[in-house]
């Protein structure tokens, strides 16, 4: 049994795990399968936690924080819908005015 957890303020869940298991005998020490995900969604610019362990324990578990991007990076605006709907200002100075 694999168990995966998310902690992140998800504007929505998406959950896609594959868990893989060869059905024959493994030696000790051989890897067993893998596990994909491969879709969840959260919020642009929020900080997801990925958790990972097997049941029971066994040698290894993922645990990791990752900073998601946000609309601020061009390459990330031009790619991510949700981007295109935020509305852009530019904003120029000139001595105390804004």
């Amino acid at each position: 049994q694999v168990v995966l957890s998310f902690q992140a303020y998800p504007t929505a869940r998406c959950v896609l795990l594959e868990v893989q298991v060869p059905a024959a005998l493994v030696q000790f020490g051989q890897s067993v399968g893998s596990v994909v995900y491969d879709c969840f969604e959260a919020a642009l610019g929020s900080e997801v936690r990925i958790w990972s362990y097997t049941q029971p324990r066994y040698e290894k578990e993922l645990n990791l924080t990752q900073q998601l991007p946000d609309c601020r990076g061009l390459e990330v605006r031009n790619s991510i819908p949700s981007c295109w709907a935020l509305p852009w200002l530019n904003v120029s100075a000139d001595g105390d005015n804004v």
